[in-house]
């Protein structure tokens, strides 16, 4: 069991796994709710990214916080203007930094929730590439963890099936 704690009075609340994976789910309604572009993406990853995890032997630890990195990782496109997100051409230049400011935003809302542990970082360096030529820090091999490695595959995988 983990405890959260409210920002007034800090009333805690307890909850454990599940708890954090369910509001992880409801999280991704409104994620995937704010652009018909990306209706079922975040629920996608998640998706694809637990039963892959569980295929490959993965805890059952690592498993939900995986499909909760999968959840989450776009939450920061709710910084983004919506006419950005739902653009029909292709992006300019400032366009594309602007969407790209997505994973930092993640990061940034996600870490006010400390007990998501690992899948702050899973979810918020999904973008970045073994070369370093990712996103939002600009990584490379030996500075990605595996999990975020895994995470970035299933969005790629997940982004090409759609």
């Amino acid at each position: 069991m983990e405890m959260l704690k409210g920002r007034s009075g800090g009333n805690a609340m307890v909850i454990d796994g599940g708890d954090l994976e369910n509001l992880a789910r409801l999280f991704v309604r409104i994620i995937d709710y704010r652009s018909h572009f990306t209706a079922t993406h975040s629920a996608g990853v998640a998706a694809v990214a637990g039963v892959l995890a569980r295929a490959l032997g993965f805890s059952a630890v690592n498993c939900r916080i995986i499909r909760v990195a999968g959840y989450l990782h776009d939450l920061g496109k709710l910084a983004i203007p919506t006419e950005l997100i739902e653009k029909p051409g292709p992006l300019d230049e400032v366009e594309y930094l602007h969407i790209q400011d997505h994973a930092l935003q993640s990061r940034r809302f996600l870490e006010r929730i400390p007990e998501l542990g690992h899948a702050i970082e899973w979810a918020a360096q999904h973008h970045e590439r073994l070369d370093g030529s990712g996103y939002p820090e600009h990584c490379t091999e030996k500075e990605i963890a595996f999990f975020i490695f895994f995470i970035g595959i299933v969005y790629v995988i997940s982004v090409n099936s759609t």
